[in-house]
Parts: structure tokens; C-alpha cells; sequence
């Protein structure tokens, strides 16, 4: 995409598109709010499915006893574009990321079907790395930074006419790809407990059904991520609904994860349309589950948090 004159070292929010008929990029924001709410805002490009260079946007606002919003889109080149000058800036129709020079900010835009969010991180997106986060096959890479482990938000939602303002704190991440979801992974886990001063991060992959999980965590008083030595993941039914308890093991500690809530399953390609059973042959049926969990230590502290598992057969 044309750019002006950089002003910004390293142009952190520039897609670095690949020619690859699977590519994908994407950035995503996310914010755990006091008021309850959860705010999930993506955007990014990607040539899955007919045509290069598209740009896709998804907003989600989850919501305490209400139907969740969720929705998204998928533009043609033309519609989306990447910009640098004072602000740097992704814009995907009327969705858009942006940072502004020499200000502790990452912003996303996001207006859909007429429902708004503003998601605003206190500060400055940089390139995180953490274990695992470069994968090469034969048939294709997987890269991913975090770009806010943990900060302040902000965050304005607009929902059927209602505006709302709300504080709370949140995480930003980056990821590309030319490997479908299929060859990249069979599940993942992640959890974020964003608060003050006791954040805690974790991700985990398994690559088949029948391998280990593999990953890193990562807590705000540590100096770096650190690579997770063992995670088992246990299915618990509860008032006729799938939870979950994951015991997991580092070099220095053991705890686990409780699910407690279910916010929100999200199934893409369950969604009706041409285009959606099109994708559907090139990535099968990914399904995540989104839920309020709790980080328990071995001494027993709790730390509040959102747990999503992605399985990539639809189960």
C-alpha cells in the first residue's frame, strides 16, 4: 500500500503482504472491562478464498446477560489502504488501527451494521517476542509478536442506539500466516488475566490430537515469557454446559485455569452465504469458545481472566 513519509522506526501496523494463497494477517485488540463487558476488535489482510489483498474487520462486544454483537467484513483491495504520517494508520472500510507518533496509544476503530466500539491501550505497540512464535513447514510459516502485553484501556461502544463508556485494561497481538488453520494447529488455549498490577498471559498449541500441548506464559512481574512444560486440558460438564479445567506446569510453579462463564461460541463458517462455504473448503469448520476463567495458583491467588479454546475441526 502507498505510504507517505515515514516517521515512525519501524512501521508496526504496515501489513507485510505475502503473494502465498493462504497468507493471512491480522491484528487483534481486546479489553476486559469493570462494567462487565468484553471487546474484541481484529483487522488485518489476507488471499484465503477468491482474490488477493482483501481487507477483513470484526468487531464483538459481549455483554452481562445479553446477546453478544459480533460482525464482520470482507473488502476488496480498494477499500482498505495503510497510511504513515504524524498518525500511523490500517484502515479497512470503516474499521481502523492506528497509532500516534511520540503517544503511549494503540486505538481501533471499528463501525458495523451500525454498532460502534473504540478500544484505546495506553501504550505504544512494540514487538513482544515469546517462545513458539515462529513456525516453518514445508507447507508454509506461522509468525506472531505481542504488541501491549497488558495496559489501561478505555473503551466506547455504541449498541443498538445506547452509548456506553467504560474502563478496564487490555492486550494487543499480531499475527501472519500461510498456513490454513488445519495444518497450523489442532487447538489452541489462551488465556488473559489483564489487570494492573498482577497481568497474567498464557498460549498454547497442539499441533495434532495426539501431541502435547506446547506454549508460553507470561506474568507482569516477570522479566520475559516462559516456555510451559507440561498442559492438560479437562472437559467438565456443568448445568448441561462444556467446561473446562487445564492444569498446567512451568519450570518453577504449577496452577490451573477454571472456566466459569461461556460469553460467546463463535463458528465463522457456520454463517450462511456463498462466500463463507467457498472458505469453508480451503480452512474447514474452526469453532472458539469464549469464557470467563480464573487463573489459580498453587497457593490458591485468583486472578480473573478470559480463556478462549479454538478447535479447528468444529467440535
Amino acid at each position: 500500500m502507498a505510504t507517505s513519509q515515514m516517521l515512525f522506526a519501524d512501521g508496526i501496523l504496515n501489513p507485510d503482504l505475502d503473494e502465498e494463497e493462504y497468507f493471512s494477517e491480522t491484528f487483534t485488540l481486546f479489553a476486559d472491562l469493570s462494567n462487565g463487558a468484553y471487546i474484541y476488535g481484529q483487522i488485518g489482510a489476507s488471499n484465503i478464498g477468491p482474490g488477493n489483498e482483501r481487507g477483513v474487520c470484526r468487531i464483538l462486544v459481549s455483554m452481562p446477560e445479553k446477546d453478544p454483537i459480533n460482525h464482520s467484513i470482507i473488502v476488496d483491495k480498494k477499500e482498505w489502504f495503510y497510511s504513515e504520517g504524524l498518525v500511523q494508520m490500517l484502515q479497512v472500510k470503516t474499521c481502523r488501527l492506528q497509532t500516534l507518533k511520540d503517544k503511549k496509544r494503540l486505538e481501533f476503530y471499528g463501525e458495523l451494521n451500525q454498532q460502534k466500539i473504540k478500544i484505546v491501550l495506553h501504550d505504544s505497540p512494540k514487538k513482544h517476542k515469546t517462545p513458539f512464535d515462529r513456525l516453518l513447514t514445508t507447507s508454509g510459516y506461522y509468525q506472531s509478536d505481542i504488541l501491549v502485553p497488558w495496559a489501561e484501556a478505555n473503551v466506547e461502544y455504541t449498541i443498538d442506539g445506547e452509548n456506553i463508556k467504560a474502563n478496564g485494561y487490555g492486550y494487543a497481538d499480531h499475527s501472519r500466516a500461510t498456513l490454513l488453520p488445519a495444518k497450523l494447529a489442532h487447538q489452541w488455549v489462551r488465556f488473559r488475566g489483564i489487570n494492573g498490577k498482577n497481568s497474567k498471559l498464557l498460549l498454547a498449541r497442539q499441533s495434532k490430537e495426539d501431541k502435547s500441548f506446547e506454549g508460553w506464559s507470561w506474568w507482569q512481574k516477570g522479566a520475559r515469557p516462559e516456555t510451559i512444560h507440561e498442559l492438560i486440558l479437562n472437559s467438565v460438564k456443568l448445568d448441561n454446559a462444556m467446561h473446562w479445567d487445564i492444569k498446567i506446569k512451568n519450570k518453577n510453579a504449577n496452577y490451573q485455569i477454571k472456566t466459569h462463564e461461556l460469553l460467546i461460541r463463535y463458528a465463522p463458517m457456520e454463517e450462511k452465504g456463498v462466500f463463507v462455504k467457498m472458505v469453508s473448503f480451503f480452512i474447514g469448520n474452526p469453532v472458539t469458545y469464549t469464557y470467563r476463567a480464573k487463573l489459580i495458583s498453587a497457593d490458591g491467588k485468583e486472578v480473573p481472566g478470559i480463556l478462549e479454546i479454538a478447535k479447528i475441526d468444529g467440535k
